[in-house]
């Protein structure tokens, strides 16, 4: 689909549309509508859907935004708008980030942060919970990091929709070798990979191996949400 059809599909989710009655009187013989009789109205080869105009933005523009506690994305230009994640999420997904970084010292030039960036200048800047990525060389800038292991969001009800229809999938489309989607409700990690059915679930091992390291880490599930029932 590509990113511009995923912030096509987001804008008309977050705005719906306007729908035009195209329908137009045919007149009579003497030239006057008279009792002409109308099409239906609701008959769908009649009816057709107008998206709503919104405002696009740049990366450049983000930095204009306030600090206020939210998180402000772009995805080909559409503003996405999260609030901050509530105790349960955090909890869940710093969890995950030490156990990441504690599996990956002997690799110091990958790190782990939370969160992570992922920038596609002009228009495009996601923000993971958690992303694992190879350090790049001579710079210390997001958009000089080329090589992304791994990107992790955790579910919340606010961000499940997003991260499911549109995050996941723009993840793949950037590079992402992998996107994982913690989901608390269910004790679950949800599992995508380029070439694979989406959101493959574990709930107790998960075994990883990353691109290139010629290791496979062994990951116990169940921890990530112990003391938040």
């Amino acid at each position: 689909m590509g990113l511009g059809g995923m912030a096509a599909r987001l804008e008309l989710r977050r705005l719906g549309t306007i729908v035009v009655n195209r329908v137009t009187p045919a007149p009579a013989a003497n030239g006057s509508l008279g009792n002409a009789e109308l099409p239906n109205p609701l008959r769908r080869a009649n009816l057709m859907a107008m998206p709503i105009s919104v405002p696009t933005y740049t990366v450049d523009d983000l930095d204009r935004f306030p600090n206020d506690g939210n998180r402000y994305e772009l995805l080909d230009g559409v503003l996405l708008v999260t609030p901050s994640p509530g105790m349960p999420h955090q909890v869940a997904t710093q969890r995950l980030a030490a156990l990441l970084t504690n599996l990956l010292q002997p690799w110091p030039e990958i790190l782990v942060t939370s969160p992570g960036v992922i920038i596609l200048r002009p228009k495009t800047q996601l923000e993971p919970d958690i992303l694992v990525f190879r350090s790049p060389k001579g710079s210390h800038r997001w958009e000089a990091v080329v090589d992304h292991f791994l990107a992790i969001e955790t579910l919340s009800p606010s961000t499940g929709v997003y991260d499911r229809e549109f995050k996941r999938p723009a993840y793949l489309e950037l590079g992402v070798h992998e996107v994982w989607r913690v989901d608390g409700d269910d004790r679950a990690i949800l599992v995508s990979r380029p070439g694979e059915a989406p959101d493959r679930p574990y709930r107790h091992q998960l075994q990883w191996s990353p691109r290139g390291l010629g290791q496979t880490f062994v990951i116990d599930i169940e921890p990530l949400f112990r003391g938040l029932e």
